[in-house]
């Protein structure tokens, strides 16, 4: 469950292993409850990829504007003593709304574990996370304007993965010792969150690194890269090229 296949790493996953979810009819189409963030008496139901999440509207608006926003629907009324109703044409599941979301399972599920934590020894975001977890949870908290879990989550970031501040933090310290994945989805993610200090030390990387060991996947994954990101990187390598080529020619 929570499958990315560009999270930067893999887990090893059993043939016999059996998804853990419990699978919920909704709408016709079936979904899994969320093992953490589903409770039973939640006012709404989010859809996000195959994963569905009864939560609580009235947390989730006094914390951002835009689930407000996007909550501002009619909401359910009490009928001659019968469950709750929903306008018609709103999706509904046991007489609460249905909001399909466009995002990654495993990152909200992340984020609702910072909104809505379950384990009061366990911090939701720390150190302890993957990059790429902290880089989702960042996105998705911005997209919905959680400012304050958007910005736990970068001064963690800032403090596992090098910026001009500091450098010399190891890019690939949980990772293998090259990594063009890792480097272009920092590169588009800063660009999506509008987070320029993260930006230098990976196109620092992708411009001067060997390519040699590059996997024809990790090519592909250049290409993901703006057209303008792309030449930058081209422009270094070209230019240190030249230079190579002509000390040599000395020599």
């Amino acid at each position: 469950m929570y499958s990315d296949p560009h999270a930067g790493h893999y887990e090893e996953i059993p043939h016999d292993w059996k998804d853990p979810r419990t699978p919920v009819i909704i709408e016709g189409a079936q979904y899994y409850k969320d093992l953490y963030h589903w409770y039973d008496d939640g006012n709404v139901v989010l859809i996000v990829q195959d994963n569905a999440f009864r939560v609580y509207q009235g947390i989730l608006i006094k914390r951002s504007q835009v689930m407000g926003d996007m909550f501002s629907i009619p909401q359910p009324t009490i009928t001659d003593g019968a469950k709750d109703c929903v306008p018609d044409g709103q999706p509904s599941f046991e007489g609460v709304p249905v909001v399909k979301l466009d995002d990654k399972a495993k990152y909200f599920h992340l984020l609702l574990n910072a909104i809505l934590p379950r384990d009061c020894e366990r911090l939701p975001i720390s150190e302890d996370m993957w990059p790429t977890d902290l880089m989702g949870i960042t996105q998705t908290a911005k997209k919905y304007e959680f400012e304050s879990v958007a910005t736990r989550a970068m001064n963690v970031l800032e403090k596992i993965l090098p910026t001009m501040k500091q450098p010399m933090t190891s890019i690939n310290s949980r990772y293998k010792s090259y990594n063009m994945d890792l480097y272009v989805r920092i590169i588009n993610w800063a660009r999506i969150c509008g987070l320029p200090q993260f930006l230098a030390i990976p196109f620092y990387q992708l411009a001067t690194e060997e390519w040699e060991d590059a996997s024809s996947w990790s090519l592909e994954a250049f290409q993901t890269l703006s057209p303008q990101d792309q030449l930058r990187v081209n422009r270094v390598r070209v230019r240190d090229e030249t230079r190579r080529t002509a000390l040599e020619s000395r020599d």
